[in-house]
């Protein structure tokens, strides 16, 4: 199932239910088809693999803190950010979870996942979530994914930093 904002969907909390939340499913005929995500073959670093929707929505595995960022971000840094498109669930096997990208291309590490690998997943029909929480996640073996905006879709070389500054 996946569940697009139609607008920007950012913003406090009153503003962000002003929105209203609509299921799109993907162009697909029926609930639980399968579509495929492709990695995201220009991506050298980072906890866990990006994967490709389409050449526009990048889906990242969800996490509850950034999930709530992007729904809850500063008017005032809006444009410096991807556009949260919203939630997606699916089912797949469990090996999919989370783990770092692998980009060696070594046949000797079967273990690990290689760049061109295609994650294949049921998409879900049925009920809507307005939140997603802890007791959702990894729950039956449902993966949950936010959709960003693809920023480097319009590029034939992107080149982008992802630069995190603070303390953990």
């Amino acid at each position: 199932m996946v569940f697009l904002l139609d607008d920007w969907g950012m913003g406090d909390e009153h503003l962000l239910n002003q929105h209203n939340v609509n299921q799109y499913h993907l162009s697909l005929d029926h609930a639980d088809d399968e579509v495929s995500l492709l990695p995201l073959n220009n991506q050298v670093g980072g906890h866990t693999r990006l994967l490709l929707l389409d050449q526009g929505t990048i889906c990242k595995p969800l996490n509850p803190r950034e999930l709530e960022f992007y729904q809850n971000i500063p008017l005032d840094i809006q444009n410096f950010v991807p556009k949260y498109k919203g939630v997606m669930q699916g089912t797949g096997s469990g090996a999919v979870q989370r783990y770092s990208p692998n980009f060696r291309e070594e046949q000797s590490r079967p273990a690990k996942r290689r760049r061109e690998d295609v994650l294949r997943l049921k998409v879900q029909g049925g009920e809507v979530l307005s939140t997603v929480n802890s007791s959702h996640l990894d729950a039956n073996n449902k993966q949950y994914f936010l959709l960003l905006e693809n920023i480097t879709c319009r590029y034939s070389q992107p080149c982008v930093l992802d630069l995190k500054m603070g303390t953990r």
